[in-house]
């Protein structure tokens, strides 16, 4: 029994049409992020982009080592995030793939193609055969309608994941800073904290020499109030300590932030 060919007419026609049934849902993730840039101005700076080829990757490091040449600002940490964020780089070549197998289910199966050559004594037969499921047919346009909501939700996706990485790449910076500030601090308060234990120090030490020399004013019998032998060279060693403490008084002032107005009312403090 022999099969009947169809027309070379038909056939193109009927190929053409596969094709372009075929060619209904596509993904162009280039446009995607253009898309997401748009969107998320404000968190990426229009600086989102997935990494393809030698180049791109070969500028985004150089990009990233001249931002590290230097104390980050927020927005540059973020930049750099875009750029050199191997996790980053990940989560958009898997949306890339989640949108193209959302496209690929809006298009039609792959049809059946059979080409057969028979020969028989001296007669040779060619036999086409194209073959596409009436049902993939049928419910093309629903597949497709729905190939079209899944793609747009997985752009939707995208942007809601690309805010979500930037805000917590901006919180981390705000960390950072937040850690940096209390570790400057807290020198500070162990610098005050070493001035403090020298002064104590220094007023143990002149505690002692003015007990020392009352019991030597007892000692030798002298009246209360009069001066002691060594009293000259006391008064000098007095007025050395006195200005050296008005020094530190004026440096924790300095350390404390209060300027030239902390400097002078430490000057005026009383001796201890």
């Amino acid at each position: 029994m022999r099969r009947r060919c169809l027309p070379p007419q038909s056939f193109f026609v009927i190929l053409l049409t596969l094709l372009w049934l075929s060619g209904c849902a596509r993904v162009n993730f280039e446009q995607t992020l253009a898309t997401t840039n748009q969107a998320t101005a404000e968190f990426t700076n229009g600086n989102l982009s997935l990494v393809q080829t030698p180049e791109q990757r070969a500028f985004n490091t150089q990009t990233a080592e001249t931002l590290l040449a230097e104390p980050l600002s927020q927005q540059q940490a973020v930049h750099l995030a875009l750029v050199n964020s191997p996790a980053l780089q990940a989560m958009l070549a898997e949306h890339w793939s989640d949108a193209a197998r959302a496209a690929q289910s809006g298009r039609i199966a792959n049809p059946l193609f059979v080409f057969e050559r028979a020969t028989l004594a001296n007669e040779v037969e060619y036999e086409r055969l194209l073959a596409v499921g009436l049902l993939d047919v049928l419910t093309l346009p629903l597949r497709y309608a729905s190939a079209q909501r899944r793609i747009e939700q997985s752009q939707v996706r995208l942007a809601m994941d690309v805010v979500d990485k930037v805000t917590k790449v901006r919180q981390t910076w705000v960390k950072a800073v937040a850690a940096q500030q209390q570790l400057h601090y807290a020198r500070q308060v162990n610098e005050v904290g070493e001035i403090s234990a020298e002064l104590a120090i220094d007023a143990g030490h002149r505690d002692g020499l003015a007990l020392a020399l009352l019991v030597e004013h007892d000692g030798h019998g002298l009246a209360p109030g009069a001066p002691a032998p060594e009293a000259d060279g006391h008064a000098v060693a007095q007025a050395g300590d006195d200005i050296r403490r008005r020094h530190l008084f004026v440096h924790v002032g300095s350390l404390l932030g209060k300027g030239c107005e902390g400097a002078q009312a430490a000057c005026c403090w009383p001796a201890l």
